[in-house]
């Protein structure tokens, strides 16, 4: 009987002991990675700050994860025709 008094009191100290540490801990504030300079995120990507953590999303018209964003053949197509419509008449 006196393992099982032991072992009773045992449990009660440890979660008395989790309930003060959890209580004394605080949550350190959420760091905003996407005001890091330089950026997480690709420079063609849009970074989304959460609790604890980010995400980065290509851009439209750029493929890839977010870390790189590569054009997509849409985006330099779109390139090719804006540039060549602003050239001086003359060329």
């Amino acid at each position: 009987m006196q393992s099982l008094n032991t072992l009773c009191f045992i449990s009660v100290y440890v979660i008395k002991l989790k309930s003060k540490l959890s209580s004394s801990l605080s949550i350190a504030p959420d760091i905003d990675e996407c005001s890091f300079d330089p950026s997480v995120c690709d420079e063609n990507a849009v970074c989304t700050n959460s609790e604890g953590s980010y995400s980065c999303t290509c851009k439209q018209g750029f493929t890839g994860d977010g870390a790189i964003c590569q054009g997509t053949a849409e985006h330099y197509l779109r390139q090719v025709y804006f540039t060549r419509a602003n050239l001086p008449n003359h060329i």
